[in-house]
């Protein structure tokens, strides 16, 4: 009051109100000593629109409050088989059918005395439908699984259920709601219809009830019974047991399934026909643990030489001193059967005596060899070992570091491309028998070193990779899919024909490399004939064979059966191929992602013994599943290397096989490209159709990137192969078997990791570690050039 006795009249009101407000504030107004916040009211969220008939309802609204005051909550419109908790604003309570479409207007309050917020809804009661919900665990990123249900779907609310089987594809793990909703009450089964590749996958359970809630299955996925045979940490020991009479069978076989005069299509290729013998010999097998305990033994199993320009005599003679020759075993590749039957004749290239029956005769080329038909096995059919029917042991050809087949395997599955895995094996043979082989007492036992031990690719591979068994056929060297004699229709089908040589037998068909009796092979005129039989058939100075080998340039592998159905799906593709269709079209009948990552590793490795520049070792395989053929990649035995061995000489299609290091993609001014340097006159169609997109040369350009930055990093590959030399090298070293002439056969560590300009095996040979950098050095640039 003091103060305002100074203050001029017209500002007397104003002054006197603003002391009032200011003693207001700080009085209360009421004469407290103490200040009170403004309030801020609550807030309530959330609803349910719809519950089914028979399931228990479980709904709490989002309730805050930041002034932490006591609440209180409301409801208006609940159903009567509804119970509310003015507490928390819990909704429970169970609808039974007599609500069934009832629609209940619910408003929920809630209020701190001063302000309030409300929610409001329809809650609706709907028809008992459920979902089954599937939790997939460890699925392989690259796999997908395939799960059968059966129950009473309904696809829509208001229709009636139908029992059905359903199939449903999960591709990654993670909760997967199966789409078709089960009537309450109503059983099921549930079972895997196809495992995820390389995996078995176990459910939970494989059948119950759905009640009145959503339920959720389970299923785990682990590797299945193959892996560990194919594990690559460890080195694997196999013993095969063999008679001296079965190894002199298997001598035979080699020396006279001579076909240097041509096969069933009258084609003269004497480099790879010298002796193609397919003849299954028996021997038994043992998987033997580090130790070289005994771990499974399989008696009467499949064994037969491998390979095609790779192949070797068996035996390797040498001179003891003072002319004293001897032999033994020779490293060649080789096959292994175990579901073998022995069912067909396995003595149709024995020597005979005058009564036309298997005998010892002296000289060559039977050399005192008896051949002989075995007795069948009937109990061997379906016999699996580790999940495989076969195996495929194939030796170090032109790669003294052991490592580069392997490599690439590693390298292929890793970023899903399917192929074959590989892991090392060192590999026993034990001859035995009475008395002597090769002027030595038995048994003989030969330690034959370090082989690759590969998983084929059959029926069982296709089952466990893609899950079913579609056509698969393997593509030989310098196939031709824009060839029009490849797709001809009018071809004769060697299957159907009484003939055995044709030059018009179909491209297509399934390989018959050896006849199926003596009769067939040499004529019922000259079958029971000693002179005859026992000369050198098809080679100098003997007779002739009327049986040739049918090698057709596509190989169907699987549902042979059904050879002229699998012609006319792959003469129909060759056809659409032909018209030059778009990428885009291409892409409705192909894999034309799993083309293009195909290609990437390639060119990535150097792998150009394969189709686009040497059209050899792949397969298509028309995936049953997509209903698109797929191409698959085949035998890596010339990789990580800039040149092929030019000490024999440079002949002009070797030009296919040089300069890998520095080789582009795709053209570049100064560079050669990747489809630019092929051996004769191979078209890649599906290279050319497939890259006339510039998004398909992009993709390639980003499989590329990940390959060169997360598999040949040398900085990742240099301790894997230093980890793997390791366990194979003393094995290697103890290696008692002959090795093939030349120093591409001979161990060498330096080829894999030594510095570049090392001279190592031939003139342009080069370690792994200097292809992988110096590849990179070229493949990042390309990139580079092309904004990647």
């Amino acid at each position: 009051i003091f103060m305002l006795r100074y203050i001029h009249p017209r500002g007397f009101r104003a002054a006197t109100l603003i002391l009032v407000m200011l003693l207001l504030t700080s009085c209360g107004g009421g004469g407290s000593s103490a200040s009170k916040p403004s309030n801020t009211p609550p807030t309530i969220e959330g609803s349910i629109s719809s519950v089914r008939v028979g399931e228990a309802i479980n709904f709490i609204p989002e309730v805050r409050d930041i002034d932490a005051d006591q609440l209180t909550l409301s409801i208006s419109g609940q159903p009567d088989w509804m119970t509310f908790n003015s507490e928390t604003g819990a909704l429970s309570g169970t609808p039974t059918s007599a609500d069934l479409d009832s629609v209940s207007s619910i408003t929920i309050s809630v209020s701190d005395g001063m302000a309030s917020d409300t929610v409001a809804f329809d809650l609706t009661v709907i028809k008992p439908i459920f979902y089954l919900s599937i939790q997939t665990t460890n699925l392989d990123q690259f796999r997908d699984i395939a799960i059968e249900l059966n129950s009473c779907f309904m696809a829509e609310a208001d229709a009636d259920c139908v029992t059905s089987d359903e199939v449903v594809t999960i591709i990654q793990n993670g909760l997967f709601k199966v789409p078709l909703g089960i009537k309450a009450n109503s059983p099921f089964e549930i079972k895997v219809d196809r495992d995820a590749g390389r995996q078995d996958c176990a459910l939970q359970s494989e059948e119950g009830t759905i009640g009145y809630s959503d339920d959720v299955i389970t299923i785990d996925c682990q590797p299945d019974a193959s892996a560990p045979l194919f594990a690559m940490d460890k080195m694997h020991r196999v013993r095969l047991i063999i008679s001296s009479e079965e190894w002199s069978r298997f001598v035979l076989d080699t020396e006279r399934a001579n076909y240097t005069v041509g096969d069933a299509n009258g084609i003269v290729t004497e480099w790879n026909t010298w002796s193609h013998s397919e003849v299954y010999r028996q021997v038994d097998f043992e998987y033997l643990d580090s130790n070289g305990e005994l771990i499974e033994r399989l008696e009467k199993v499949g064994f037969k030489m491998r390979g095609n320009t790779s192949r070797h005599w068996p035996e390797y003679w040498y001179d003891q001193g003072d002319n004293n020759w001897t032999a033994k075993p020779r490293r060649f590749s080789f096959g292994l059967k175990f579901d073998e039957e022995f069912d067909e004749d396995e003595g149709v290239y024995s020597c005979i005596d005058n009564a036309g029956e298997p005998a010892a005769v002296d000289g060559h080329p039977c050399n005192n060899r008896v051949g002989k038909d075995l007795d069948e096995v009937p109990e061997n059919d379906g016999r699996e070992f580790m999940d495989v029917e076969k195996l495929f042991f194939r030796f170090n050809r032109d790669d003294p570091s052991y490592q580069r087949e392997l490599l690439a395997h590693d390298i292929l599955n890793n970023i899903g491309v399917p192929a074959s895995r590989v892991a090392h094996a060192n590999v026993e043979l034990q001859i035995i028998g009475d008395g002597d082989l090769y002027g030595r007492s038995l048994p003989q036992t030969y330690n034959m070193g370090v082989f690759q031990m590969v998983e084929q690719v059959d029926k069982p591979f296709l089952k466990r990779y893609f899950g079913k068994n579609g056509f698969l056929f393997k593509v030989g060297a310098q196939a031709d899919l824009a060839g029009a004699e490849e797709a001809d229709t009018n071809c004769i089908a060697y299957e159907d024909s009484a003939e055995f040589i044709n030059a018009n037998f179909c491209q297509i068909g399934v390989e018959k490399s050896d006849p199926d009796s003596r009769e067939e092979w040499l004529g019922t005129d000259n079958y029971l004939n000693p002179t005859f039989v026992n000369s050198d058939i098809n080679d100098d100075g003997g007779e002739t064979s009327q049986f040739r080998p049918y090698k057709p340039p596509y190989d169907l592998k699987s549902k042979k059966k059904s050879i002229a159905e699998g012609r006319e799906l792959l003469q129909d593709f060759m056809q659409f191929v032909q018209t030059n269709p778009s990428a885009q079209m291409l892409s409705e009948r192909f894999d034309v992602p799993g083309f293009i990552k195909a290609q990437a590793a390639e060119i990535a490795m150097g792998a150009v013994d394969h189709y686009v520049r040497v059209g050899n070792n792949y397969y298509l395989y028309l995936n049953p599943i997509t209903d698109r053929w797929t191409y698959m990649v085949n035998d890596f035995d010339f990789v990580f290397r800039d040149s092929h061995d030019i000490n024999n000489g440079t002949p002009e299609w070797f030009s296919a096989f040089r300069d890998i290091v520095g080789t582009y993609a795709f053209p570049s001014p100064g560079k050669v490209n990747w489809s630019a340097r092929e051996l004769g006159a191979v078209n890649p169609i599906l290279w050319d159709i497939v890259f006339s997109e510039q998004a398909n040369k992009d993709l390639l350009y980003t499989e590329m990137r990940s390959i060169l930055d997360n598999e040949m990093n040398w900085d990742i590959v240099g301790p894997k192969l230093t980890q793997r030399n390791a366990l194979v090298q003393t094995a290697i070293q103890n290696t008692e078997a002959g090795l093939p002439d030349g120093c591409g056969y001979i161990y060498n560590p330096d080829a894999i990791d030594a510095a570049s300009g090392a001279a190592l095996c031939d003139a342009k040979d080069i370690s792994i570690r200097t292809f992988i950098e110096n590849r990179g050095v070229t493949l990042y640039q390309e990139l580079q050039e092309n904004g990647f």
